[in-house]
């Protein structure tokens, strides 16, 4: 598996828990209509059914799926009508039902006893009352729940971050996006400036989000910034800097080892565990001796080794000088020095001294 920013990971999983739970995708209604059933455990209920159609949305829920769903159950179906909800035949049946939301499907009939998940009930007449997005809203006449997604890219820059398995965890959870454009930072500069995009890769969520009850919020504990009419987020390092054009957030690793010391633990465990911090923003790795080092065990007054020291562009990575607290100091210069050898449970060397298991 790609490694990826730990931190984007955190604010995502506390954002995937409200999805979960507050969503109902077009997936879960169409496994409670295979299970519409009569409570009363009698001969199947004989109904008549009414789609009411908006031709104008493709992307909407997939309402022939869904017939075939309540094909599958133990409803008995007499007829089937289609008709568009702006016909007067529909506006009469939307009214009288006050129906918010097509397309919809309508259950007329021995409707007594049979329950379906997502419907409701009015007048012995069934509807679906919470059709997942994206739907038209019959009473404000409006579009709900349409979100688009855009991605700038550069493709030359091989450690930058994919930013689609962000777009595909919401679409996996719940959120519609029936949209995707991908713009090319050598290509389309005009897009880049129109979204003000500096950072590259980004990701760009336009249209219909503030349909999705409190999701605003969540989206900002992602790291998306709200703009006038979109959500923006950013790829954490590395990235590239669009101004520069150059790779921003590499950090470079110099790895101090102990070639007199067999018993000592290999440094080149420091360079997988950073990598489970900063994923692919390891730059370049240098190994040398305890004895080709002393110019940095002096500035650094190192008393253990082998050690790791992280250099670069550290400050890009938020968080990452909170956790080094816990196991090295962060020095005047901006070096990591690593220095809790104890938190490895192999054997290291004090300088000067023996062997400590």
């Amino acid at each position: 598996m790609e490694n990826r920013n730990i931190f984007i990971y955190i604010a995502l999983a506390v954002f995937l828990v409200f999805l979960t739970t507050n969503l109902m995708s077009a997936r879960a209604l169409g496994d409670s209509l295979k299970e519409f059933n009569n409570l009363d455990y009698l001969e199947p209920n004989t109904v008549e059914i009414t789609v009411l159609e908006y031709d104008e949305c493709e992307e909407c829920f997939d309402v022939e799926k869904n017939i075939r769903n309540l094909n599958d159950s133990n409803l008995k179906i007499e007829n089937i009508e289609f008709i568009d909800y702006r016909t007067e035949d529909g506006k009469e049946m939307v009214e009288k039902l006050g129906i918010e939301r097509v397309p919809n499907i309508v259950i007329e009939g021995e409707t007594d006893g049979i329950v379906g998940e997502g419907f409701t009930e009015v007048d012995q007449t069934l509807f679906i009352e919470d059709v997942p997005f994206p739907y038209f809203n019959t009473f404000e006449e409006e579009l709900r729940g349409y979100v688009e997604v855009k991605f700038f890219e550069n493709l030359d820059c091989e450690v930058c971050q994919d930013l689609r398995f962000v777009k595909d965890t919401l679409e996996e959870l719940g959120m519609e996006i029936q949209a995707k454009e991908v713009y090319s930072m050598v290509e389309e500069t005009g897009r880049f400036e129109e979204y003000d995009i500096d950072i590259v890769p980004s990701m760009i969520l336009e249209g219909d989000i503030k349909s999705y009850e409190g999701i605003e919020g969540h989206l900002l504990e992602l790291g998306f910034s709200e703009k006038e009419n979109y959500f923006k987020i950013n790829s954490p390092p590395p990235f590239v800097n669009r101004t520069t054009g150059e790779i921003d957030g590499l950090i470079d690793l110099i790895l101090i080892d102990d070639e007199d010391c067999e018993e000592c633990y290999d440094p080149e465990i420091h360079v997988e565990i950073i990598q489970q911090i900063v994923g692919t923003g390891i730059g370049e790795v240098e190994v040398i001796d305890v004895s080709e080092a002393k110019d940095k065990i002096e500035s650094y007054d190192i008393r253990k080794v082998p050690t790791v020291l992280l250099t670069g562009e550290t400050e890009l990575y938020t968080g990452l000088e909170q956790i080094w607290e816990e196991v090295g100091t962060v020095e005047d210069d901006g070096t990591f020095v690593f220095r809790e050898m104890e938190v490895i449970g192999r054997p290291y060397r004090e300088i000067g001294e023996g062997v400590v298991q």
